[in-house]
């Protein structure tokens, strides 16, 4: 399992993970202080557990987004640029228990052999 953990959190740049930790934990506390988790154990658990798997589903969806999109540049308007940012974290937030595993898996079957 340890294996397993550092294989996976070692096959992203740190940067990256900082990056998304610091979103989805600005995201995690909005959350908090609205009384989201208030209304039980098991809200509050499945909010940590999408904090943690947060940055895999993000990876999965700028994957898609590169494949899709490649090198190009999109120009639109600023506000709509960060009102879809916004929505997008919050997408990305709520299923991430559900987008991460594919993360996790590929991060895994395509990085294991320089763990070996």
């Amino acid at each position: 399992m340890k294996k397993f953990v550092s294989i996976v959190f070692g096959s992203l740049q740190p940067s990256y993970l900082i990056k998304q930790y610091i979103f989805c934990a600005i995201f995690y506390s909005i959350m908090l202080y609205a009384g989201i988790a208030s209304t039980g154990i098991r809200m509050m658990a499945f909010l940590t557990i999408n904090l943690v798997a947060y940055p895999f589903a993000m990876f999965v969806y700028d994957s898609i987004i590169d494949v899709l999109l490649g090198d190009r540049v999109l120009i639109s308007n600023i506000v709509l640029v960060v009102v879809w940012g916004i929505i997008k974290v919050m997408i990305i937030f709520a299923f991430s228990i559900l987008i991460a595993p594919f993360g996790i898996l590929y991060l895994y079957f395509t990085n294991r052999h320089r763990y070996q």
